[in-house]
């Protein structure tokens, strides 16, 4: 039985993100029809293909977003139709719909048009700006590289450039909208929990510019604290940080804390250069980056890879192997976890996919139905199946409350991934309580931006972000007081999260098997990087090692270049929102059943979608696809072009035959207009640079807002390439109630005044927002322990006096 078992979902979604949505659902158990236009959904339209051959039935994103659904063709652009779909709402407990706004509103998905016929329907949209953003009078089409764009992930891509001519680069993939797809999963079982309560359905309003700028690290909090505008030129924040060439292949090497630097430099054999000023902490080693990793290299030039990998994890030295593709489908450790998945399908044949993202103890993630063929189902069958959906017989009519209110989180992580999980709780309700020590400090409280350049423990912006909504206590574990505490408040939660290494929480004793024992339906959910169990579950794999090592690395750089970062210790965030989906699955199973339950999630396997296209064409094509910078595998022109202004760019993702005749009309160009050799997406393929010299000498004449404005009109997709700064200026958040400021309705301690990004979605019938600023270090010890635990002002003193609150 699944997580999900009993749920009902409508799928309008259009390419990646409300696709990808809906299969998370799916594997985890949700029953889920996948409803098309005549000519399929576009990814059907996507490679790669089985021995190259173009069939909408064998496209490679469509094998894998597809699983464990039902295909219903409906042509929602007619009313007939559109009743049609009303008929199957009235069964459905939820609706995921992603497209331009113009194109959601036209076809009825929203919870206006939807609940008439069932009022406790949930309807969830993920647009680029939201269903009120600026693209709602706009008919152009969705695509990855201008939502990166207009999100300010692309201006931080790739980090630590050299040369100021290459472009700002997309990270291979369709990065944003996977990442708006988890944003949409967990708002949306978000909005059911509410529904289950009060009876009342809503609608979920995706925008996936806030939700990629939610995870942009540090780069937002830069200008938010100090006015510095993050770039993708410069160095990194902490040293060393960076690719190394060994006999073999290339190795990513970070040190995050200083013992992770004194271990490095002991495996390197003490070498002199290692006492040198210029290395003497992490942000010093930042500023001399370059030359530190060029020593290292030299250091280890002679030995190979894997070896390499081995002997340094083993001494608690962070470091990956920068994967290829055929590299990660032989891998030991996924397949002694038994990751990948084969599956035969009838007319694509027997590939294997990326599996589960999670190993739960009670509901196992699901296989599921190979892909389906277009219209393989029948809308009549759906309705007859689905019986109208009743208002939940336990309903509080009337009664709106947060999602999760009334949950409790005991929060043992730190750093970015396990902290970003929690705030989707927090954001969501939950009371998160984040368990620190004053011995060993979250790593991310001691890193810049600073409030107002004074260094603190309370004052990073980093921290800040992603603890916001959260308590904070400080506790020992290691002092017998402090662990049976911790105990306590594990009595009073319905959840504990942590992001360690393999085996830390049972060494701590606080594994599920001793959790259990004091709280029998306590969910626990462990994130680490290389999950419980295999070969390396014990090694350290922290974001930006994970960029690497799930071979996004390999697959992203500049045509003829070498790997890339993409500007953001991308695993983390990633890794966060799927913990939060979990979460909330294995909290509607309890509610369902009063069974608690233990989730084992690898970092590194919850990654494994986002190389998907790259993996299949490994295996279709036979070899590890190249570096094509902003390029696209299959479609042209796209790309970043020079406008007039200091480093300033425009995105454009010409994919359609109709949008190349406008976009050649808008460079004035009659002459490429009416060749017949670029009339097909192949033959403007062949012609790549051709076309990309005639639309950068077109778009240097403009400034970036001057010609995205005309090539939009046109209805082309394209965005200026947004900075940090336009994020934290633009008009579009502010509208959405998209910040949040630590001041009077959320004072803090020590950074009043300080402003944050808030919640990615909106509810319509339950108004969310931050509810308190984050927390300094320990700021609630004797809060919890008096109101929750019951204990005395004069047992708090004994306690403290005897170390437990170190």
């Amino acid at each position: 039985m699944g997580a999900l078992d009993g749920l009902r979902v409508l799928e309008c979604g259009d390419f990646v993100a409300a696709p990808f949505a809906a299969s998370i659902l799916g594997h985890l158990g949700a029953d889920v029809v996948k409803i098309e236009p005549p000519e399929g959904d576009s990814n059907r339209r996507r490679g790669p293909y089985p021995h190259g051959k173009p069939d909408p039935e064998t496209g490679g994103l469509h094998l894998f977003l597809d699983q464990t659904k039902r295909s219903v063709v409906l042509d929602l652009e007619t009313p007939a139709e559109r009743e049609t779909l009303m008929k199957m709402a009235a069964g459905a407990d939820l609706v995921l719909a992603s497209g331009p706004a113009p194109v959601i509103q036209r076809r009825g998905l929203t919870y206006d048009a939807l609940s008439t016929a069932n009022p406790a329907l949930v309807v969830t949209t993920v647009t680029p700006f939201g269903l009120t953003g600026a693209d709602r009078e706009e008919g152009v089409a969705m695509r990855e590289l201008c939502d990166l764009a207009a999100s300010g992930w692309l201006s931080v891509s790739p980090g630590a450039l050299e040369d100021p001519a290459l472009p700002p680069l997309k990270p291979f993939g369709q990065q944003a909208h996977f990442q708006a797809g988890l944003h949409a999963a967990i708002a949306s079982l978000g909005a059911l929990r509410e529904r289950d309560r009060s009876g009342l359905g809503q609608h979920v309003d995706v925008s996936v510019q806030a939700a990629i700028a939610a995870q942009l690290e540090s780069a937002l909090a830069h200008y938010l604290y100090g006015g510095r505008v993050a770039s993708r030129l410069g160095t990194r924040i902490l040293g060393p940080w960076g690719m190394i060439r060994l006999a073999d292949g290339q190795l990513f090497v970070v040190a995050v804390t200083e013992d992770e630097w004194k271990r490095l430099v002991d495996f390197l054999g003490q070498p002199e250069w290692a006492s040198s000023p210029l290395f003497a902490d992490r942000l010093v080693r930042a500023t001399n980056n370059d030359a530190l990793l060029a020593l290292i290299e030299g250091e280890l030039a002679d030995r190979t890879v894997l070896e390499t990998f081995s002997a340094m994890q083993e001494r608690r030295i962070p470091c990956a192997p920068v994967s290829e593709m055929g590299q990660l489908l032989r891998n030991e450790h996924l397949r002694a976890r038994g990751h990948f998945v084969e599956q035969d399908h009838p007319r694509a044949g027997r590939w294997v996919y990326p599996g589960a993202q999670w190993k739960f103890s009670a509901t196992p993630w699901q296989p599921g139905s190979p892909a389906p063929l277009l219209g393989s189902e029948s809308a009549e069958n759906v309705i007859s199946g689905w019986t109208p959906r009743q208002r939940p017989a336990s309903a509080e009519p009337g009664a709106r409350r947060l999602p999760l209110e009334g949950v409790r989180v005991i929060d043992f992580t730190w750093v970015w991934a396990g902290p970003m999980a929690t705030l989707q709780l927090a954001h969501l309700g939950a009371d998160v309580i984040r368990v620190e020590s004053t011995t060993r400090m979250d790593t991310v409280r001691m890193l810049p931006p600073f409030w107002r350049e004074q260094p603190g423990p309370n004052r990073s912006g980093y921290f800040n972000q992603y603890s916001q909504g959260k308590r904070s206590v400080t506790l020992n574990l290691k002092h017998e007081a402090g662990l049976a505490i911790a105990y306590d408040l594990i009595r009073h939660a319905d959840v504990v999260t942590d992001n360690f290494s393999g085996g830390a929480m049972q060494r701590m004793g606080l594994g599920y098997d001793q959790l259990r024992q004091i709280k029998p339906d306590i969910i626990q959910i462990s994130m680490a990087g290389l999950g419980q169990t295999g070969p390396l579950s014990r090694f350290l794999l922290y974001g930006p090692t994970q960029v690497p090592m799930i071979g996004l690395a390999s697959l992203t750089g500049y045509p003829g270049g070498n790997p890339r970062e993409v500007g953001i210790s991308y695993g983390d965030p990633n890794g966060g929102l799927h913990a939060a989906l979990a979460v909330l699955a294995a909290l509607r199973h309890r509610e369902r059943t009063g069974e608690g339950q233990y989730i084992d999630m690898s970092q590194w396997e919850a990654a494994m979608p986002l190389v998907v296209e790259g993996l299949l064409a490994y295996q279709m094509y036979g070899e590890q696809p190249p570096r094509l910078g902003n390029r696209d595998l299959f479609e042209a022109p796209q790309g970043v072009f020079r406008c007039t202004g200091e480093d300033a760019w425009v995105a454009i993702a010409c994919w359609s035959d109709e949008e190349w005749r406008n976009l050649a009309t808008c460079l004035g160009r009659a002459d490429l207009r009416d060749d017949p050799a670029l009339a097909t997406r192949e033959g403007r393929k062949a012609r790549e640079e051709e076309l990309e010299a005639a639309i950068a000498a077109w778009t240097s004449t403009l400034s970036p807002t001057e010609a995205a404005t005309r090539l939009r009109a046109a209805g082309v997709p394209a965005r200026e390439v947004y900075t940090t700064a336009d994020i934290a200026n633009d008009p579009l958040l502010e509208e959405r109630g998209y910040w949040t400021v630590f001041g009077d309705r959320l004072p803090h301690p020590e950074c009043n005044g300080a402003r944050h990004a808030g919640i990615a979605w909106r509810f319509s019938g339950t108004p969310l927002r931050v509810r308190r600023a984050a927390p300094a270090l320990g700021q609630h010890t004797e809060e919890l322990l008096r109101e929750m635990l019951g204990k005395s002002d004069e047992e708090i003193a004994r306690l403290r006096e005897a170390g437990v609150f170190q």
